[in-house]
């Protein structure tokens, strides 16, 4: 059988995967059109996908914006009833003002013509700092707006963000759709008129700027399969997705992908909040959410907490990058199936509790199923009596930024056997009164005395006080201990250092031979 021959069926399904939402652009879509022209039966199942999105398109022409479009070429062939988006790209940057007005004149070139059908529509311009931020004006909006009664998906990607003009006109557009809309993505710090609920709302994708209690509705949160926000600030509340205003928990029983990023300082100025108040005065919402398959949160404040049943094993990605209490707080999760794990713990914080941290980091290493993919960067590293307790025997690759004295670096790497990636910022070769007096070559003899079975094999070393003899000795005994090793990764300052050693490594151990000495800048 050759491809020719499927059935209308299995044709439809192939379009639909190839074609789809992939066409991006007017000149992705023309590459499509051959398919028009193979015979009938193919005819009739690609023309629903190639005219389900009508494309206008800007293109920078000898300093001359040109406008490109399909919607004229699918109304003449009869197919303006298949259009259900509208798709607006351009090379450069283009204003709102040259968007709306072309927009009208394609949809409603005579008179007022609407398109209930067009459920979509989808604004992406890139970045260009030259350009102004002309504005349409209410009336030509207006026209937009009227043309296109059904908009339920709403993408706008503009790089003015910022400006009050931008922000004004896209947020009359979100509004006039608000009670809708599904699925809403912008960039734009838009805001809403109203708190009303929106009750359909199952994907939001927003920049919040620096007043977030004007730019969120009151939204049903048991309706969001999908919430990303950026550029959250340290006094988000999360009243906005709380129905129920006498409980703390919020009820997500239909999210599946949670992406939230907070401004640089949120950890800092959220602790600062808090100074010399108890916690009990903190209310903190409970984020209780069945069907979690994803997490990213960056920047995280300890401001919220979230947990699953234990019989819900759904979440395959948990991306983390905040305050120790943060964590904690994310320890009624389950990670039975979570294949992608990376903790990234940034300084220390008002509220760290160091045993609920190693509780809660044993839990979820433990349970991570795939250790390949597991990680954990460490900010601010202090093991104390608790160390003997840690218990991260799956995680694989693992970052200390701050200093770690070789002895107990050792120890660790004793306690980590799937360890595959190690990068250490500051190993400390100074022995401290607490490890003892000895000297460093008789502590290095000790180490190799003790068999390490370890499968390490990338391993990043820097010393901001180690000598050139004494990183010897530690590129040395890695070296001779870690027979697993492939790629050594040292600072320019030490590569040579790290080159003698590794050509003056004893014959017993051949297998250093074969490890691949770089710097790294």
């Amino acid at each position: 059988m050759v491809i020719t021959d499927l059935t209308s069926v299995a044709l439809e399904l192939v379009f639909r995967h190839v074609i789809g939402n992939k066409i991006k652009s007017l000149e992705a879509w023309k590459k499509y059109l051959p398919f028009l022209a193979v015979n009938r039966v193919w005819r009739e199942a690609a023309l629903p996908q190639l005219y389900s999105f009508g494309i206008i398109s800007f293109v920078v022409k000898d300093s001359e914006t040109l406008v490109n479009t399909n919607i004229e070429l699918i109304i003449s062939n009869g197919g303006r009833q298949l259009i259900g988006g509208l798709r607006i790209t351009s090379t450069h940057t283009i204003t709102l003002e040259l968007i709306v007005a072309e927009t009208n004149k394609l949809l409603s070139p005579v008179t007022s013509l609407q398109w209930p059908g067009i459920r979509t529509i989808a604004i992406d311009c890139p970045e260009n700092a030259n350009i102004t931020s002309a504005v349409p004006t209410p009336a030509a909006v207006s026209a937009m707006l009227n043309s296109l009664p059904n908009i339920a998906d709403i993408y706008i990607d503009h790089p003015h963000y910022q400006d009050a003009k931008t922000i004004g006109i896209c947020s009359k557009i979100v509004n006039y759709y608000k009670h809708q809309l599904t699925n809403i993505y912008t960039n734009i710090e838009v805001y809403f008129l109203e708190s009303h609920p929106i009750p359909q709302l199952t994907s939001i994708d927003l920049l919040l700027g620096s007043q977030a209690a004007n730019q969120l509705p009151y939204m049903c949160a048991d309706s969001l399969r999908i919430l990303r926000l950026y550029c959250i600030p340290h006094t988000m509340s999360w009243r906005y997705f709380q129905m129920d205003m006498t409980s703390d928990v919020i009820l997500f029983n239909n999210l599946e992908s949670l992406n939230l990023v907070f401004n640089e300082d949120a950890i800092k100025r959220y602790s600062t909040v808090w100074t010399d108040q108890h916690m009990n005065t903190r209310r903190l919402y409970n984020f209780y959410c069945p069907k979690l398959k994803k997490v990213m949160l960056k920047d995280c404040p300890p401001c919220f907490s979230l947990s699953q049943p234990d019989t819900c094993a759904t979440l395959t990605q948990f991306i983390f990058c905040g305050s120790i209490s943060a964590l904690v707080n994310c320890g009624g999760l389950n990670f039975d199936a979570t294949t992608t794990l990376s903790v990234d713990i940034l300084g220390t914080d008002l509220f760290g509790d160091m045993k609920k941290f190693y509780k809660v980091t044993n839990r979820i290493f433990s349970s991570c199923i795939e250790a390949k993919k597991s990680c954990m960067a460490l900010n601010w590293l202090k093991f104390g009596t608790n160390f003997s307790k840690v218990r991260w025997e799956l995680l694989t690759n693992l970052e200390i930024k701050p200093s770690i004295i070789f002895k107990l670096l050792m120890d660790l790497i004793y306690r980590l056997p799937n360890l595959i990636t190690l990068a250490v910022r500051d190993v400390q070769l100074i022995i401290s009164s607490n490890i003892g007096l000895l000297s460093l070559r008789n502590e290095l003899q000790q180490i190799l005395e003790k068999p390490l079975d370890s499968k390490i094999e990338s391993l990043l070393l820097d010393s901001k006080n180690g000598t050139s003899d004494g990183m010897y000795r530690v590129f040395q005994t890695m070296l001779i201990q870690i027979k697993s090793l492939k790629k050594l990764q040292v600072p320019e300052v030490l590569i040579e250092t790290a080159n003698k050693c590794k050509e003056n490594m004893p014959y017993q151990y051949s297998h250093s031979a074969d490890v691949e000495i770089q710097t790294w800048k």
